[in-house]
C-alpha cells in the first residue's frame, strides 16, 4: 500500500532489507563462534585425576581428562593414555599399595610380639 501511495521510499526499504540481513549473519556469526567455542572447550580437556568415568583419554603428565579421542595432549604435547589404560595403571597402584600395608602390619605384629617376649 505505501508503494502504491509513494509513502514508502524505495532507500528505505532497502535499508530494511540490509539491516535484517544483517541481523541474520550477525547471529549466524554468533552460532558459529559459539560451535567453535565449544569445540575447543572439548579438545583442551577438562582438569581430573582419571579416577571417574566420564572422559575418553587422560594425560598423565598435566592431569587432564580429554572427552574426544587426543593421541597427544594440546597442553604439554606428550601421549595421551585411553581409561582402560588409566584404570589399570591405578588398580596396580592399589594393589601395590596393599602389599605394602599388609607388610607393615605383619613387621608391626612381629615386632609387638618380639616386645611381649
Amino acid at each position: 500500500n505505501g508503494l502504491k501511495d509513494h509513502k514508502i521510499d524505495v532507500d528505505q526499504i532497502d535499508k530494511q532489507l540490509l539491516k535484517e540481513a544483517e541481523e541474520v549473519k550477525k547471529k549466524e556469526i554468533i552460532k558459529q563462534q559459539k560451535e567453535q567455542e565449544k569445540q575447543d572447550k572439548l579438545k583442551k580437556g577438562v582438569p581430573g585425576k582419571g579416577h571417574q568415568d566420564n572422559y575418553v583419554d587422560f594425560c598423565r603428565n598435566c592431569f587432564v581428562e580429554f572427552s574426544i579421542t587426543t593421541a597427544n595432549c594440546p597442553h604439554c604435547g606428550k601421549e595421551t593414555m585411553s581409561r582402560e589404560e588409566r584404570k589399570k595403571e591405578l588398580m596396580s597402584k592399589v594393589d601395590e599399595f596393599k602389599k605394602k600395608k599388609a607388610s607393615r602390619e605383619e613387621r608391626k605384629k612381629k615386632w609387638e610380639n618380639w616386645r611381649k617376649t
